[in-house]
């Protein structure tokens, strides 16, 4: 960006010496006073129009770099969510094993209080 305003600024500089030149020569100029002040209007114009070029010019670029940071962000953005989302479901994997692994631990367990339960049963109709 930096390198873009003193670029322009050259540009704006010398557009200023050559239009500022330019009405000196004319002024100083052997010329009737109509050619003279036509002379001038055209400058100025000329001026004027070339300006506006390097104004159009640098807005131009100031849009070219917005838009290019504006998608870079974006897709950083982007990438950031999928990390996210992958982290989520590791997370969520990991959750589902320790849940299966609990789960299991309980189920054997009720089966050995059913083993139990069944063994004190027995004992208890054998007396």
């Amino acid at each position: 960006m930096e390198n873009s305003n003193s670029t322009v600024k050259v540009a704006g500089a010398l557009v200023i010496g050559a239009a500022i030149g330019g009405i000196l020569g004319v002024l100083f100029a052997p010329a009737k006073g109509s050619d003279t002040r036509k002379k001038i209007c055209k400058k100025g114009q000329d001026c004027s129009d070339s300006m506006r070029d390097k104004v159009n010019d640098f807005l131009e670029s100031v849009t070219d770099k917005f838009d290019k940071v504006k998608e870079e962000v974006c897709d950083f953005a982007e990438e950031s969510k999928a990390k996210s989302f992958k982290k989520g479901e590791d997370i969520a994997d990991i959750l589902k094993e320790k849940l299966n692994e609990f789960l299991d631990s309980v189920s054997e367990k009720l089966e050995k209080i059913k083993a139990e339960e069944a063994a004190r049963n027995m004992k208890s109709e054998n007396v």
